[in-house]
């Protein structure tokens, strides 16, 4: 038996079996739905006016207009019928009798709110929504609390913008964009799985305003880009395993990002990129292994502290550039012996300061050059050919390290300012120097600074 619903429902209602919905719905406010186990929620194929979602989506993302400028919009139908709930939407499905919303020509919304600013409650577990233009879309002063379900083969899948947002160990797959979180005042996501999104896996900010925001334990694999953190305030990235991106993780005009203990592999070209004036970023306890061009990549004014992260597999460790502000603490950066490699690469006048770690595998293991300025100590370096490369008019204190090379120590040129102290250097060469560039060692250059200064085991060549 198929039972049809269309138009405003007023007084409470339990829906089980099969629905067909022949128009928009829309449940007032103190009105509560419950959809039992089993049920399956299918839309008609005539199309009238509809709800306008698409005029408003655009509207309401306006923020974010870089981020979703590139989006297919076509997916989603102005004209097909949806349910908005301004009440209680409660879908209680098991795992033996799970509850189905959607049909393969739907593309419509379920919308939790108004963008007046109604309240509205929606939850869901063991529930599946398929083929929609926006899976389920919260707006203002509104909770939304998915557990155990799937959203799939819509153009977006989750859209949070409420008060209160919790989606849990469900499956996002196949959508344009996965998970979105805009504006939220508090947003949980948490033990999903996100993958082969055409476009975003998780895409976070769009409003300044967030301020409780919590991504942890997800699987985001497969999709364009994994993460995309903008506009955004106060999130904490943590325990996710990002894997087989184009890009794992990209964060531009945020502040206050915590990316901690995610394992980040086998991204296309970059594991994590921070753009753009983020800002007061930490990323810490990370494992970045195998993404196709660079481990992180820092630029644009972006300011950070890359703390106690392992790096492993990538052409380049650490790039930093267009004059971003950096903190590279206690990290174990491991290359491949890729030709042409580097632990760290510093240009563009960008700020670093390079203390305790560990780089080997490299061919090379720190470059400095375009006006950069870096201050590098107590590390423990060893490469193939060349341990810091010093030049473009950059600005380097050396001190304190230990550098093995089965080349050359330190390789100073082009300009650049070099302040060598207390390091103990073993290289074939252990100091190369040309092309006008200025070396203090603190000590009179020939002999004495080499014998109190610097311990080096190689010789000096002056150019």
């Amino acid at each position: 038996m198929q039972v049809e619903k269309r138009g405003r429902i007023e007084t409470d209602e339990v829906w089980a079996g099969n629905i067909l919905i022949t128009g928009d719905v829309v449940i007032e406010r103190d009105i509560t739905v419950r959809v039992m186990a089993g049920t399956r929620i299918i839309f008609s194929d005539s199309r009238d006016k509809g709800m306008d979602c698409k005029r408003r989506l655009v509207k309401h993302f306006n923020r974010s207009h870089a981020e979703f400028e590139k989006i297919d919009f076509g997916f989603i139908d102005e004209n097909a019928y949806s349910i908005v709930v301004r009440g209680s939407f409660l879908c209680n499905g098991t795992q033996a009798a799970g509850i189905r919303i959607g049909s393969r020509q739907w593309r419509g919304s379920i919308i939790v709110g108004s963008l007046r600013g109604s309240s509205g409650n929606f939850y869901a577990k063991n529930t599946a929504i398929k083929y929609a233009g926006i899976g389920l879309w919260g707006l203002k002063n509104t909770k939304i609390d998915f557990v155990d379900g799937e959203i799939s083969s819509s153009t977006f899948g989750f859209v949070a913008g409420g008060e209160f947002n919790s989606i849990r160990g469900s499956n996002i797959l196949k959508n344009n964009v996965g998970i979105v979180s805009l504006g939220s005042m508090e947003m949980h996501c948490s033990g999903n799985t996100v993958k082969n999104s055409r476009y975003y896996g998780i895409l976070f900010g769009g409003s300044e305003y967030n301020s409780k925001v919590s991504i942890a334990g997800n699987k985001v694999i497969s999709n364009d880009v994994g993460m995309h953190v903008a506009y955004a305030k106060n999130a904490d990235i943590n325990n996710n395993k990002i894997i087989r991106n184009r890009v794992g993780m990209y964060c531009r005009k945020s502040k206050n990002i915590k990316i901690d203990r995610n394992i980040i592999r086998k991204s296309n070209t970059n594991g994590l990129i921070l753009d753009m004036e983020t800002e007061h970023t930490v990323v810490s306890g990370n494992r970045f292994h195998n993404n196709g061009e660079l481990a992180v990549e820092c630029m644009s004014n972006a300011g950070a502290v890359l703390k106690d992260n392992k790096l492993s597999g990538e052409s380049t460790g650490f790039c930093l550039r267009g004059k971003c502000r950096v903190t590279i603490e206690g990290n174990t950066i491991r290359g491949n012996q890729f030709p042409g490699s580097w632990g760290i690469r510093c240009s563009e006048m960008s700020r670093t300061a390079v203390l305790n770690n560990v780089i080997e595998g490299f061919e090379n293991a720190i470059k400095a050059d375009a006006a950069a300025a870096a201050d590098i100590r107590g590390n423990r370096i060893k490469t193939d050919n060349m341990g810091i490369d010093s030049g473009g008019e950059s600005t380097v204190s050396f001190s304190g390290n230990t550098v093995q090379s089965k080349t050359v120590g330190i390789y100073a040129h082009a300009d650049s300012h070099i302040d060598v102290k207390s390091n103990k250097i073993t290289s074939k060469i252990g100091i190369e120097i040309r092309d006008l560039c200025c070396v203090n060692f603190s000590e009179t250059f020939y002999s004495s600074v080499f014998r109190v200064r610097n311990a080096i085991a190689g010789m000096a060549r002056i150019h």
